[in-house]
């Protein structure tokens, strides 16, 4: 079967919850701004690529990874990607309305 691309760089399947029942788990689907941003990000910062970590998650998922109750990523406007090397004002330029940063 082919891939779903949402854009010239990303598939629908990377954005996929990790609880492992997706999509039956959730009909949301990546916000179309979220993909822009991530594609502009790619542009001016990650000429090899950018590696999702965590996209769209089923309310379930989102409690069983301990996420904010109202997070974005369940209304499919955030993702987490590995090695971030931007700032916060160079991702608001590339177009993300909210940037968070988690040290692992």
């Amino acid at each position: 079967m082919p891939t779903a691309m949402l854009s010239a760089h990303f598939a629908l399947a990377e954005f996929a919850c990790k609880c492992g029942r997706w999509p039956a788990c959730t009909i949301t689907r990546p916000a179309a701004a979220l993909v822009a941003a991530l594609e502009a990000a790619r542009a001016k910062h990650y000429p090899r690529g950018l590696v999702l970590l965590s996209g769209v998650r089923c309310v379930t998922h989102n409690k069983d990874v301990k996420g904010a109750p109202g997070s974005q990523h369940v209304k499919g406007r955030a993702v987490d990607f590995r090695d971030p090397t931007m700032t916060i004002k160079q991702a608001i330029s590339c177009g993300f309305k909210g940037v968070g940063v988690v040290k692992i």
